[in-house]
């Protein structure tokens, strides 16, 4: 099981090299996204409230190799991913 590259309470400034998105959901679930190679990461849902378990975890693609930042069809895909692992699939367990 992974943990969480950054803190929860770090800043939101907060630099990591593998750290490629990071954001909060509910004030309970911090999902990150960290680069395995060039175009490449993995999408990581921890519960805070668990402290930090990781919950779920899915290979993604990163275009453009996130060279300046995520991509934002990228962030989208991952918002959208997160949230339906949430919504229907943890949260109804």
């Amino acid at each position: 099981m992974s943990q969480p590259l950054l803190s929860w309470d770090s800043a939101d400034d907060t630099v990591h090299p593998q750290l490629v998105w990071r954001n909060k959901l509910d004030n309970r679930y911090l999902i990150e996204v960290h680069r395995t190679d060039g175009y490449s990461g993995k999408l990581y849902i921890f519960d805070h409230d668990k402290n930090d378990q990781e919950i779920f975890s899915l290979d993604v693609g990163l275009s453009y190799g996130a060279t300046f930042g995520p991509d934002v069809a990228d962030v989208q895909e991952w918002q959208e991913k997160a949230l339906d692992f949430i919504d229907n699939t943890y949260n109804k367990q």
